[in-house]
């Protein structure tokens, strides 16, 4: 790169460089905003190796309540724990979501249940009700597939189960 080249070029890659910091700077105090606001509510385990954040609430028969797509599980909490009432709750943050950290090869319904089921071991006292909303109803369906022993009944909302097809 020639010596005059790089002086047209060097106050745009200063700009460049001023912008990327000031958005990094930007994101991490929206971040730490945002947890300031919205902090944990539920405990901590391991799952696949990771993080998990699970909400639980109530006492009574035990119901796993997994959110959809870009989303926590504060959501379902909000929206029908008040219903639920002899119930009790168990809402994990799906991997990588809310304040669960994301493992390897989290983008698969598989390992997605993998996660659900060592939560459960850790959480349940046995068989539970799976409740499943949009891309949460298939990650159950995949935890009733693969680990049977840990689902008694499945309940799904408005489910995203099967592949979208373009018309």
């Amino acid at each position: 790169m020639s010596h005059e080249l790089l002086a047209k070029i060097a106050p745009y890659l200063v700009l460049l460089v001023a912008l990327c910091l000031f958005m990094a700077l930007s994101i991490m105090l929206r971040l730490a905003l945002i947890k300031r606001s919205w902090p944990p509510i539920g405990r901590f385990v391991t799952a696949r190796g990771v993080k998990a954040h699970v909400i639980e609430h109530g006492s009574g028969p035990e119901v796993l309540m997994v959110h959809g797509a870009a989303s926590n599980a504060r959501e379902l909490i909000s929206a029908l724990g008040h219903k639920l009432d002899g119930l009790r709750l168990i809402a994990p943050d799906r991997p990588g979501l809310g304040y669960s950290e994301r493992p390897p090869n989290a983008q698969n319904l598989g390992e997605q249940a993998a996660f659900l089921a060592d939560i459960l071991r850790q959480s349940a006292s046995g068989p539970v009700v799976a409740v499943g909303h949009s891309w949460g109803a298939g990650v159950i369906l995949r935890l009733a597939l693969d680990h049977p022993e840990l689902v008694k009944a499945l309940v799904l909302l408005a489910p995203a189960s099967h592949p979208w097809k373009q018309t």
